[in-house]
């Protein structure tokens, strides 16, 4: 018989339906510029330049996909809505705080599927 693929990897499921036990992968960005990807829902992002990072936010992300935003360099990741989207913060802002900043940021809505709404959150500027 085979393993449950994720009882092999260590991954157990909740009676709520909560995962416990796995990892994110993590992937780094070292651009000045980047568009987030549906690829990119789960991962942890670390953007590590040593210039500004201007950061899209696509409007075709899917509503639920979500990712954690870090900055590992001294270049500041901006995020910005691309066409037809819209990103909202608590304080209207849209930098992470500095090297070392973590955040989050997830699409709230998205109707027709080219009106993302994302959310930023954590230590912004």
């Amino acid at each position: 018989t085979n393993p449950d693929p994720f009882t092999a990897a260590g991954i157990r499921a909740g009676s709520n339906g909560e995962l416990y036990g796995y990892k994110a992968e993590v992937k780094e960005v070292t651009s000045t510029t980047y568009t987030l990807q549906a690829g990119d829902s789960g991962k942890v992002l670390e953007f590590n330049n040593a210039s500004p990072i201007a950061v899209t936010v696509p409007a075709t992300l899917a509503k639920g996909w979500c990712a954690t935003v870090v900055q590992a360099g001294a270049g500041t990741p901006t995020f910005t809505a691309g066409s037809g989207a819209t990103i909202n913060e608590v304080d209207g802002n849209s930098d992470l705080a500095g090297q070392w900043a973590v955040g989050a940021i997830y699409i709230r809505s998205n109707a027709g599927g080219s009106a993302a709404v994302a959310v930023l959150t954590g230590k912004t500027a």
